[in-house]
């Protein structure tokens, strides 16, 4: 498990406190499957909308521009992990919260736990993503990006 994820819905209300980032939304009819809930992949979809309006709001641009590596956060998914809780059906309205919890020498560890709107916690997922650069091998996360980060989630990161 990474960076000790918890595995227990009620463990999810002493950890939103660590987040400072919200996006919401609402489950759409085409993410609902046969079984009348989300479909699992789907909270992998809305996490990944959920990054990149972090990297937006603290002014890190995700568009690739390898001429300037400052201006960009090229950055890869290497790996997902996800503790689902409970259920969302269609037109639940949802929070997903987003930090980064550990900032590594070529990694980042997004975590997200998405919750109903009123407060039952849905799932919480990991996702570490590397930093490339034009060959879209590993380098060292940009200083200018690493410091972003770090003036925003401030003590609450890893290193």
């Amino acid at each position: 498990m990474l960076n000790n994820m918890i595995s227990k819905a009620e463990e999810v209300p002493a950890l939103l406190n660590k987040f400072k980032h919200t996006t919401t939304g609402y489950v759409k009819f085409h993410e609902v499957d046969t079984f009348r809930v989300t479909h699992n992949l789907k909270y992998l979809e809305w996490t990944e909308v959920a990054r990149v309006e972090y990297c937006r709001n603290i002014g890190i641009s995700i568009l690739p521009d390898m001429d300037n590596v400052q201006r960009s956060f090229s950055i890869f998914l290497v790996h997902s992990e996800v503790n689902y809780f409970a259920p969302a059906t269609y037109f639940d309205k949802y929070i997903i919260y987003t930090r980064v919890c550990k900032l590594g020498k070529t990694s980042v560890t997004f975590e997200h736990i998405i919750t109903k709107e009123n407060g039952v916690p849905l799932c919480i997922n990991q996702a570490v993503e590397v930093y490339v650069g034009a060959d879209q091998h590993p380098i060292d996360v940009d200083e200018y990006i690493r410091r972003k980060i770090v003036d925003y989630e401030g003590d609450n990161i890893e290193f």
